[in-house]
């Protein structure tokens, strides 16, 4: 399920994980649900439910320990690690980092409204952090019970609180593992380990009970010499601990006799876990009948109805109850007969998975997981049924089951049920989404939709693609039609996607446009799109060039022409970020690694010279004071330091965590690393100016550059002739021109000394 240490079911058997920063985990989809579909993809069957996110923030009361304080130190002073790494592990203290023995209370002991909490303990923080969990549509979600405390905070840094225990007494036992350092070894750099001692402690732990006020303890547990009478009765006893234990002991002792005790309190209904309890009792005794099931369909607590689907599972005859449950009022109701239903491949069932998929909103993707988890060869089927509801399909909540089911009647490739379907998209105004997810699922399967169906289908399809391309490079038509029509020619011949997608890479066009074109043209095989992608790169925007970048990238003779282009300077190794040259210099294929160590070596080495008369200004100990002159001066037409200076480029105070090193490349050369939203642009306009800067903001109208002073200009797409990228930062080189050695160490002085600020 994705835990670490910790696992924990609730009084209905929902289960919770959780692992290191991520503190509260539900594990909401069952693997064998999951797996009965191999042509469906589910999402990840483990989601964090903690409104703080995973890291969230702790109120710790001990002191950082002295050798995370200096990681901390050394972490942030490392660009790298800053980069890629969480908030969280940029402060030695303050969030989570070590969530362990996440717990469901589940006593009598302690307030009602703390009843279903959950408890987990921060190893790293010395604490146990409490939780409300509440129910947010088929899921949970949990949020912080104490404002500004934790439940249980310790000064002790040994304190390490690993696990928790629901006791016989309606307490929370709690397990201290104390140890005087709690970390992986692989986590602390080995100048540090030197100096600790790991096995510090290995012979210690700690038992806590938390007690509360006025505390009665209840009598000792005998339920070993328990009648099973007295077992079965105990099923209805409010403290989880006792009612868990009998039900184990009935079913270790499997007394023929039970059967009848159980079946006459599942009838009393004495309360509503008491009657799950003998529901699932006598079906792990192999004893519940389908009559013993009925009252449960029908009970005023939705857990209870939640629970019969489970238990309704394979019982054939129970069937139609399930299918009137897929109108349950209750989301987690739904979501179990949902997974129920998916176990029988008949009408009935499609049916009333189709009204569950017309009552789940958008945001749902867990109940979608539940329905398409069950719908092997019935796709099809499913999408005839959803098709009833007028005007679902088409609807922002429809649209998703739409997608996702014709791509899973695509992947099973039964040919009358493609046939079928590809009409009713073709013939539909509205049936683009559908067409393509078809389209994609039969690829996705090793085929086309010709081969599947036949000839007759091609002649329909080419002639849409013809008219959506004409469609695509129209500037009248609205954007959101012609990015539709952009992605219809995924089903077009390679040469009609050559020939009217290219020219839409323009940043003259909306960028929206550009990202389908490319990602249509990226799903081709098309030895012509790497020039062709190439060949616009200077016109295109930052949006766009991160998405023709991850074409380029896909295919061997895509490489091939990104490192023609790099040669011919009409690309600049600036405009790849560090990964993606770092990729190119590990290429799988010998040649093309070996000109790009050839080529991106090349291209780094003029600046090399002056950063290395500059070096020396990394050691000096320069004075803050005057590099303030010199930011007034050189920097702040660009940049703002505090409260002084321009923001056009990086708040200075973003940088000041960086090393003298690092700041040193960045000034004197500022196109080794370019971000792509300060790349400098040039735009031409119809009526002859010519204007430059980085693209700050673009919409489907309008594209707005920023320069220095944080001037800007705001110029409609209608009116651009031309748009082009230098492939230079906006920031300038030849720094080194207007400021000595000198200058720059107090420069760079200045700079770090904004830390904290």
């Amino acid at each position: 399920g994705g835990g670490q240490f910790g696992h924990t079911f609730d009084d209905w058997g929902h289960r919770f994980v959780c692992s290191n920063s991520n503190h509260m985990r539900q594990v909401v989809l069952p693997a064998d649900a999951m797996a009965r579909n191999p042509n469906y993809a589910p999402p990840s069957p483990t989601i964090d439910i903690a409104v703080e996110g995973g890291a969230g923030p702790v109120f710790r009361i001990s002191p950082p320990e002295p050798w995370r304080v200096v990681r901390t130190r050394q972490r942030v002073a490392n660009p790298d690690f800053v980069k890629k790494a969480p908030p969280s592990e940029l402060h030695a203290a303050g969030f989570f980092t070590s969530a362990t023995g996440v717990t469901i209370y589940r006593g009598t002991a302690y307030p009602a409204d703390i009843r279903g909490n959950a408890f987990v303990g921060d190893v790293g923080g010395n604490l146990v952090h409490r939780k409300v969990v509440v129910p947010n549509g088929p899921i949970f979600l949990s949020k912080r019970a104490d404002e500004g405390v934790e439940f249980v905070a310790s000064t002790d840094n040994w304190f390490r609180p690993v696990n928790f225990v629901n006791t016989p007494s309606g307490t929370l036992l709690v397990l201290d593992m104390y140890r005087e350092t709690i970390e992986h070894p692989a986590s602390i750099p080995d100048p540090i380990k030197r100096h600790l001692d790991l096995t510090s402690g290995h012979d210690r732990g700690r038992l806590y009970e938390l007690i509360p006020r006025d505390f009665s303890r209840k009598a000792a547990p005998k339920l070993s010499q328990a009648t099973t009478e007295q077992l079965v009765a105990t099923l209805a006893d409010p403290d989880a601990w006792w009612r868990e234990t009998a039900q184990r002991l009935l079913i270790e002792r499997r007394d023929p006799n039970a059967r009848k005790v159980l079946k006459a309190l599942a009838a009393a209904r004495p309360n509503a876990l008491a009657r799950v309890h003998a529901l699932w009792t006598l079906d792990a005794l192999k004893a519940l009948e389908n009559e013993d099931l009925l009252p449960a369909f029908d009970d005023p607590e939705p857990s209870v109805r939640e629970q019969a689907g489970r238990l309704a599972r394979g019982r054939d005859a129970l069937l139609p109850r399930l299918v009137r449950m897929a109108d349950d009022a209750n989301a987690m109701v739904r979501f179990q007969v949902a997974i129920s239903l998916g176990d029988r491949n008949v009408a009935e069932s499609t049916k009333a998975l189709a009204a569950i998929a017309t009552r789940t909103p958008p945001d749902d993707p867990w109940t979608r997981a539940a329905v398409f988890s069950g719908l092997k060869g019935r796709a099809g089927a499913f999408l005839r049924e959803l098709d009833q509801t007028s005007g679902f399909l088409v609807s922002e909540a429809g649209r998703p089951w739409l997608t996702e089911a014709a791509n899973l009647a695509g992947v099973e490739r039964d040919p009358a049920t493609i046939a079928a379907l590809a009409d009713r998209f073709l013939s539909s105004p509205s049936g683009t989404a559908g067409i393509l997810a078809l389209h994609r699922g039969v690829r996705r399967a090793g085929s086309t939709l010709e081969k599947v169906v036949g000839p007759s289908i091609a002649v329909p399809i080419q002639e849409r693609c013809r008219a959506m391309a004409e469609k695509a490079g129209d500037s009248n038509e609205t954007e959101l039609g012609r990015v539709e029509a952009v992605q219809w020619l995924e089903l077009a011949p390679a040469a009609l996607a050559m020939r009217t997608l290219p020219p839409l890479l323009d940043a003259k066009q909306p960028s929206a446009l550009a990202v389908a074109a490319l990602r249509v043209l990226g799903g081709t095989t098309d030895v012509g799109v790497g020039p062709a992608v190439v060949a616009q790169w200077s016109a295109m925007g930052p949006t766009t060039r991160r998405e023709a970048a991850e074409v380029l990238f896909t295919r061997k003779d895509r490489r091939a022409a990104l490192l023609d282009a790099l040669k011919d300077k009409t690309i600049a190794s600036a405009d790849l970020d560090p990964a993606r040259r770092k990729q190119l210099l590990n290429d799988p294929d010998a040649t093309l690694r070996e000109r790009a160590k050839a080529l991106l070596t090349e291209m780094t080495g003029d600046r090399e010279k002056v950063l290395s008369a500059y070096r020396s200004a990394t050691e000096k100990p320069g004075d803050p004071a005057r590099g303030r002159d010199v930011f007034a001066k050189s920097c702040a037409t660009c940049h703002r330091a505090g409260d002084k200076g321009t923001a056009v480029g990086p708040d200075l105070v973003t940088v000041a965590d960086r090393s003298s090193e690092d700041l040193l490349i960045h000034v004197l050369d500022p196109n080794r690393e370019v971000a792509p939203n300060y790349v400098n642009y040039t735009i031409e306009t119809n009526d002859g100016r010519v204007l430059s800067g980085m693209i700050a903001d673009e919409t489907s109208a309008i594209v707005t550059l920023k320069r220095a002073e944080g001037l800007t200009d705001a110029v409609p797409r209608s009116q651009i002739e031309a748009i082009r990228s230098s492939g230079q930062s906006l920031m300038p080189e030849g720094l080194e021109k207007d400021i000595d050695v000198n200058a720059m160490a107090d420069l760079i002085s200045f700079v770090r000394a904004l830390k904290g600020k």
